[in-house]
């Protein structure tokens, strides 16, 4: 009897195959929505000169541009958006509304940019007070990279050269997300 059943599961293919069987499944993950901004550094232009000799110049800045840069990482690991957002640094000791306001100001304008090192990994934003208090450009990738935030006072921009003397500040925020 052992000879007989040796034989038939010797001959029979499909008895072999019985005794194994096979299906596929699916292995999946979930990677987190995420982006990173590093911390800036605090921007301070020290004392911005200003023309100290009498005449039809007197007391405007004396630089057309004053530019601050610094190095921050950026990174989204989806298409995602980058607002710059800011407003005119105020003066905290003096306002500007004395009898000859016209010739002064209280306030500084100020553009921000924020580019790729390489110029590639994302679209370049630019800011400027001037023209409202936020600018977003939305990215196409993801992006990674140790990027270049620009700071810079331009006297064009300015609506008096003549700033009235004092502390000026404001709060300027880069944010990365949703598009």
């Amino acid at each position: 009897m052992a000879g007989a059943l040796g034989a038939a599961f010797a001959a029979s293919p499909a008895a072999a195959q019985s005794f194994t069987a096979s299906d596929d499944f699916d292995i999946l993950a979930f990677v987190q929505f995420e982006c990173s901004v590093d911390d800036p550094e605090t921007v301070f232009f020290g004392l911005l000169d200003i023309e100290e000799d009498s005449g039809s110049d007197a007391l405007t800045l004396t630089e057309n541009r004053y530019v601050e840069r610094q190095r921050i990482w950026a990174s989204c690991n989806y298409p995602a958006s980058i607002t710059l957002e800011g407003d005119a640094m105020q003066n905290f000791l003096q306002t500007n509304d004395g009898p000859d306001a016209d010739d002064f100001t209280d306030k500084l304008e100020y553009r921000l940019r924020l580019r790729a090192d390489d110029n590639t990994d994302f679209a370049t934003v630019d800011h400027r007070t001037v023209d409202g208090s936020s600018s977003t450009v939305a990215q196409v990738g993801a992006f990674h990279n140790r990027a270049v935030l620009r700071t810079v006072i331009n006297v064009n921009d300015q609506e008096s050269p003549r700033p009235l003397a004092g502390i000026y500040a404001a709060v300027a925020t880069v944010t990365l997300g949703a598009i």
